[in-house]
């Protein structure tokens, strides 16, 4: 038995003849009302679908095809899915090289090692600016063994450096020891950026190399190891040549690691502070090599929200001193008589 909310669907030959009433469906006079005025359907059917619908076989000349409920909800709810699924892709991040420029190009030169491998490297900062993103500002490097495109350059002109996303998840890690960007390590770069660039902005250049140094133990120093510069760990750093600069660096880095701990820094600072560009590239323009790119973190100050007594204080200041204006502009003023006007005593 055909349910009661199912629909045939019916293909008519525009056929002569005369016109043959068609079954008692929920539609059928709508389909009538739309079909050619003699219509024949033909004696063939095949079920579809449970009895929800049914194919009449024509030559073909005039199709008229109903879709029963249950099609129509199908078919909204596929559309759906598909407008959600654009609109939920990761879009990606270019940046232009011309915004990108190191904060601090002289910074004393160190040498890291990390996961076995050796690098010199300079721990300054990078200054993103230009309209690429909502965040201008400091950007320190996550991942050291990458390398890193910026201004001035000896790139081709108008080359830029890509970004698949911005979700920590993605970070890439050196080896089966790598800690990752897990929650707990988020944490600690919040922590550290609040205690020691509050602003997001390094006060001087060695303020600014010792989190640089900070920021790559935190990110790639395995879990039970002591986050420490110096000792037996997965990366270590010394300075490069002897340099007295680095060596200050990395003695101030050490320093803040060791402050992670304590009262005055742990948990304290705010995850949603931080920002992230993750699994980036570089392409040349006019070929094909892609040069994988440092991933990114950044520091944002989030101001605080007031309270809900602070808005309600202010809102009624605000109401007092508009009742005030609109009375003193009001307030009838009492007529004064000239002396020549005046009776006489």
């Amino acid at each position: 038995m055909r349910p009661a909310h199912a629909t045939r669907l019916h293909l008519w030959p525009g056929a002569r003849g005369a016109p043959r009433p068609l079954a008692a469906t929920p539609s059928s006079s709508r389909l009538r009302a739309a079909a050619p005025r003699l219509i024949r359907p033909l004696p063939f059917a095949a079920a579809l679908g449970s009895g929800k619908a049914r194919w009449w076989l024509p030559p073909p000349r005039c199709i008229v095809i109903v879709m029963t409920p249950i099609h129509r909800a199908v078919g909204a709810f596929g559309l759906l899915l598909g407008l959600v699924g654009v609109a939920s892709a990761p879009a990606q991040i270019t940046i232009p090289l011309a915004d990108i420029t190191r904060a601090y190009p002289t910074l004393d030169p160190v040498v890291l090692t990390l996961n076995g491998t050796a690098k010199v490297a300079r721990p300054t900062p990078l200054l993103i600016t230009g309209a690429t993103l909502a965040l201008n500002g400091s950007w320190f490097c996550l991942d050291p063994l990458q390398t890193i495109y910026f201004t001035p350059t000896n790139e081709p002109a108008g080359n830029a450096l890509t970004y698949a996303g911005t979700a920590p998840s993605g970070f890439n890690l050196w080896g089966a020891a790598a800690p990752g960007l897990t929650t707990g390590r988020i944490q600690k770069l919040a922590d550290l950026f609040r205690a020691y660039a509050p602003s997001g902005i390094a006060a001087t250049p060695l303020v600014a190399g010792a989190l640089q140094l900070a920021i790559w133990e935190i990110a790639n120093e395995p879990g039970g190891n002591p986050l420490s510069l110096t000792g037996a760990g997965y990366l270590g750093v010394s300075p490069y040549g002897g340099s007295t600069g680095a060596t200050d660096m990395i003695v101030l880095a050490n320093s803040m690691l060791a402050s992670l701990g304590t009262a005055a820094v742990k948990n304290l600072g705010t995850t949603a502070s931080l920002d992230f560009l993750i699994d980036g590239t570089y392409r040349r323009i006019g070929t094909t090599d892609i040069v994988l790119v440092q991933d990114l973190v950044s520091f944002t100050p989030v101001l605080p929200i007031p309270e809900p007594g602070t808005y309600a204080g202010a809102a009624l200041l605000s109401l007092v001193a508009i009742v005030w204006h609109r009375r003193s502009r009001f307030r009838p003023v009492a007529a004064s008589v000239p002396n020549h006007d005046r009776p006489a005593d």
